[in-house]
């Protein structure tokens, strides 16, 4: 039996037409709200929605975020405060305020979407790696708090996802190493969900992207950061070489 959606997502996204197309493909009552997540008042306004149409909720997917990659000095201060606000402080106030209506439906679930970044820092993506090993450790946190509670809490950390074109053009850059890493959405969410019903706390799609969760793990930084650093400024400088190339 499938799932009823509440969809939320930017405007100009193209989310009503894909609302439509999900509750005619799969027979589902789809509701979509056209919202910016980096605006503090937009998190109220989602948990106003699901009061006033009494929307009973099972699982909050936190999955919206952006990955600016590039040197630190090399982003505004606006930029970086808006991955800040869409890939930390979303997930924390949606969280925190739709936790109380997911209190009250049996067996509930918050999944959030982190990132392989997660497990170790990365330059090149100084300010997405922590963010998402924000996410990661937040998600270990409530869900030790939660465990009584009947809500189940876990996080998935995939590789590259290829939500769109310009994320494709730069894992196509990013060559052997890109690809393997990548997936698509529709296989990310046929490894996590099952895992999430069944309680698992942390959920790393792909053997390569289990590969760099032992890295993260066991290898000392002074010896895995050098590494990471010629990798990504080798991407970097492919992308500064044909700028056309990311929208």
């Amino acid at each position: 039996m499938g799932m009823n959606l509440f969809l939320v997502a930017l405007p100009k996204s193209g989310l009503p037409e894909t609302a439509r197309r999900l509750s005619n493909d799969f027979g589902v009552h789809v509701e979509a709200m056209e919202c910016d997540l980096t605006l503090p008042e937009t998190a109220v306004e989602i948990r106003d929605r699901v009061r006033s149409g009494g929307i009973r909720l099972r699982m909050l997917v936190n999955n919206a975020g952006v990955d600016l990659a590039g040197r630190f000095d090399d982003r505004s201060l606006e930029d970086h405060e808006q991955m800040i606000s869409l890939n930390l402080l979303a997930v924390i106030r949606l969280t925190y305020l739709l936790l109380p209506v997911l209190k009250r439906v049996p067996r509930s679930h918050i999944l959030n979407v982190a990132s392989a970044a997660a497990f170790f820092p990365m330059p090149y993506k100084p300010i997405y790696s922590p963010t998402k090993t924000f996410v990661m450790n937040f998600t270990f946190a409530i869900r030790e708090e939660l465990r009584d509670s009947g809500i189940g809490v876990s996080v998935v950390c995939p590789g590259g996802v290829v939500t769109n074109e310009d994320v494709r053009k730069r894992i196509e850059l990013q060559g052997f190493f890109g690809r393997l890493s990548s997936m698509e959405p529709e296989a990310v969410a046929r490894f996590a969900l099952p895992r999430v019903f069944r309680g698992q706390a942390l959920i790393v799609p792909g053997w390569f992207n289990k590969l760099f969760q032992i890295l993260g793990y066991f290898v000392p930084l002074p010896i895995l950061l050098p590494f990471i650093h010629r990798r990504f400024r080798r991407d970097e400088a492919l992308l500064r070489a044909r700028p056309n190339t990311i929208g």
